[in-house]
């Protein structure tokens, strides 16, 4: 069996490569410069799931993000344990058996924990009300295609690179090395949504401040959770495929109902500030509950662990 020094090196070097191959170009684009296509400024996600995404800039974004950490996995495991690591990747995504009932509960309710404080904390402090846009219907296929478009990632940051660090590190410590090239990552998905035709400059460089330090401090404590979820459910990579998918259907579906447009504009400026706040709280009550060793009352996962060498995840 080989290291996990190079099964690591393998998954980050063809995940960045797969993923920016689609993604730089789409990037490049929007801020006018010479490229394959127009360039792309919109959400990709919801024009997609509600069939507006049909330009080839959304199918690079989507691209990108299925197949570069898909790829990177499958490289990975084959390094580590050839065809039986690969074998066992994919196990480790559709048997069901390998999770008890908390790391299931655990995918929704820890989304449901921090969106429920920040949304308490919105509430008590502008007085507006939250409501679910489309349930259950919307909401429940933007859970469903999030599930679908979120498998080729997770296989990759849970389902191979937290497992790889575990191996040598705390769940602490190996949470933020996940949540940091997770964040890094999304660097030129990021940059193309934000690009202004009218001043590409500006936005620029209005966004590599949120791109290099707001979202690490809201990927960090998002991946703890994660890994919380992920060691609950024994390395089953499904069930963080289904607490990501659950974040995100809520964070796209939960609106601001308020009286006026500017109590409205008051409570949305609030919300992203108190969730990231509500994200930290939560993970670090995990922190202190669970200990940065596991981050769960079970043993964390390695990759060892996940090939069946139970000694591994102690």
């Amino acid at each position: 069996m080989r290291s996990s020094a190079g099964a690591l090196t393998r998954y980050l070097c063809i995940t960045f490569v797969v993923s920016w191959f689609f993604w730089v170009p789409v990037m490049l684009a929007s801020y006018g410069l010479p490229s394959f296509t127009n360039g792309y400024v919109g959400t990709w996600f919801t024009d997609l799931v509600s069939g507006k995404g049909n330009t080839l800039s959304h199918w690079f974004v989507l691209f990108g993000g299925v197949l570069g950490p898909l790829a990177g996995a499958i490289a990975a495991w084959h390094h580590r344990a050839g065809k039986k690591g690969v074998i066992t990747l994919f196990e480790h995504l559709i048997d069901v058996r390998i999770s008890g009932l908390w790391g299931w509960l655990s995918a929704f309710f820890i989304p449901l924990i921090y969106f429920g404080i920040a949304s308490a904390a919105v509430i008590g402090l502008s007085g507006v009300s939250f409501a679910i846009d489309g349930w259950p219907f919307t909401f429940i296929l933007l859970f469903l295609v999030g599930c679908l478009l979120i498998t080729g990632e997770e296989l990759g940051w849970r389902g191979t690179q937290l497992p790889l660090h575990q191996e040598n590190r705390s769940s602490l410590t190996s949470s933020f090395f996940v949540a940091l090239t997770w964040s890094f990552w999304h660097l030129p998905l990021m940059l193309m949504g934000s690009a202004s035709a009218d001043d590409p400059v500006g936005s620029l460089i209005g966004t590599l401040p949120f791109v290099l330090v707001i979202y690490p401090l809201m990927t960090i404590p998002a991946a703890i959770l994660i890994t919380t979820t992920f060691n609950t459910a024994r390395g089953l990579i499904l069930v963080p495929i289904l607490f990501h998918s659950f974040h995100n259907a809520l964070n796209a579906d939960m609106s601001i109902q308020a009286a006026t447009d500017a109590l409205k504009v008051q409570a949305e400026g609030m919300a992203g500030p108190i969730l990231m706040l509500s994200l930290w709280v939560v993970a670090i009550a995990f922190i202190l509950i669970f200990g940065r060793k596991r981050l769960s009352r079970y043993q964390k996962v390695t990759m060892q662990s996940m090939l069946g060498d139970k000694q591994a995840s102690d």
